[in-house]
Parts: C-alpha cells; sequence; structure tokens
C-alpha cells in the first residue's frame, strides 16, 4: 500500500505496473487502497492553498498535476508515505482484494472491483468497503496533514500550490 501510495505520485502508471506484476488478491487490494491513500492526502493538503476545485481533482485522482511540486519538494513524499502505510496496514486486518486490472485504480474502481470478491452481507460489505476506501483514508490524511503542518514544521501550503505554468 505504501508502494502504491508514492508510486502513483510520480511518472509511473500504478494501473499498469500492477497489470504487469500481476499483483492481485490482498496485495491488489492493498496497491489499490494505497493509491487511495495518495489521493486523499493530497487533496486535503491541497485544499488551502488552491481550493475546493483542484482539492475535488486531487481526490478523484489528479495527483500527476502535483508531479512539478513533488519533483521540487520530494519531502511530500512522507505524509503520503505515512497515511499509505497505516491504511495499508488496516487493509490487511479486512481482506480487501482485487485484481491485478484494477489493482492500481484506487477509489474509483478499486471499491467495485473489491466488492465482487466480498461474501456475506451486503450492506456490511458496502460499509467496509465505505471506511477502508474513503472514511478511514480521509481520517488519517486529516490526523497526518494537522501533524506535519504543526510538529516538525516541513511544509507549508504554498507547497501544495498547484501551478499550471510549471
Amino acid at each position: 500500500a505504501m508502494a502504491f501510495a508514492v508510486i502513483i505520485a510520480t511518472p509511473l502508471s500504478t494501473v499498469g505496473l500492477a497489470y504487469a506484476i500481476g499483483i492481485s488478491g490482498i496485495a491488489g487490494g492493498a496497491a489499490s487502497v494505497g493509491v487511495t491513500s495518495c489521493f486523499m492526502i493530497v487533496a486535503i493538503a491541497t485544499f488551502k492553498a488552491n481550493g475546493k476545485g483542484v482539492s475535488l481533482a486531487m481526490f478523484w485522482g489528479g495527483v500527476k498535476m502535483m508531479l512539478a511540486n513533488f519533483v521540487e519538494h520530494p519531502r511530500m513524499f512522507i505524509p503520503i508515505a505515512i497515511v499509505g502505510a497505516i491504511t495499508g496496514f488496516i487493509d490487511s486486518f479486512l481482506n480487501i482484494q482485487n485484481g491485478s486490472a484494477e489493482a492500481g485504480f484506487g477509489q474509483p474502481v478499486g471499491p467495485i472491483d473489491s466488492f465482487q470478491y466480498m461474501s456475506g452481507n451486503t450492506g456490511t460489505n458496502i460499509l467496509i468497503l465505505l471506511l477502508i476506501y474513503y472514511i478511514l483514508p480521509i481520517l488519517i490524511s486529516l490526523v497526518v496533514y494537522w501533524i506535519i503542518r504543526k510538529f516538525p514544521k516541513l511544509y507549508n501550503s504554498n507547497d501544495w500550490k498547484v501551478d499550471i505554468d510549471k
């Protein structure tokens, strides 16, 4: 999860990588949750500097727009890796699975694919998917973002500013 959380923020394709290495099952689920973690922390971190439009784009997978920022400030990968590691750890207990073709997409596709691997009560399964793909990544991202802004003071809002001219 942590690896895919970071990889999605680079020029590499997590979808292509997941498919090429054939990652699936619980590892595929962790990859998908990791990608989702990156989307969530970047969406939260970009909100103050860019407003809701850019933040919404990040939420749905627009993190490649931040490549120039990541090159200029590689420390921005730290909160992405932290959120990916925490959500990946939690994901391992929930047995979330994905196929190799869907593992690199994150929350836009991951929950739909994960649902087909789940058995049991439909309502419970939907709640689990909401928890691992949306609720926990958002809550963990909020806490991690607050911590990285307050304690090490490594970041400021301008680090997360999307400059289209770059």
